[in-house]
């Protein structure tokens, strides 16, 4: 069994809305944008998304997870920033509903500082469960 760290986001308007899921229909595996990261970076800088002043940056995912460390930054039934796109596929629509994050857990893979992913990060994604 993998080792998850719970580090739990306080409530706030930019990365923990603390609203339950409408239902959970799908995992939304992403990748971060930020080469060389840990799962601990991505976790902290979420939970900084709560101190921004007036409009800013809506971000957050389930899981943060590198090539040896998972993070949980929300509880699975909790809706998290991680799907944000101005149209999806018809396909997705259908699945999903119109708001993703309703209905999904989302996971982001930690990038290599080359900008790859380690295969031990993709395979400790997979494994997660509730």
């Amino acid at each position: 069994m993998l080792q998850i760290t719970k580090d739990y986001i306080p409530v706030n308007k930019y990365s923990r809305a603390g609203l339950k899921l409408k239902a959970k229909r799908g995992i939304v595996m992403h990748y971060t944008a930020l080469p060389g990261a840990s799962a601990e970076n991505i976790s902290k800088y979420f939970a900084s998304l709560a101190q921004q002043v007036g409009t800013g940056r809506y971000a957050s995912a389930h899981y943060s997870v590198d090539r040896t460390s998972i993070y949980n930054s929300l509880p699975d039934d909790e809706l998290a920033y991680h799907c944000g796109s101005e149209t999806y596929t018809k396909e997705a629509l259908i699945q999903l509903g119109t708001y993703p994050n309703n209905s999904t857990v989302g996971i982001e893979m930690c990038i290599e500082k080359d900008g790859s992913i380690h295969e031990n990060t993709f395979k400790r994604s997979c494994c997660i469960s509730d």
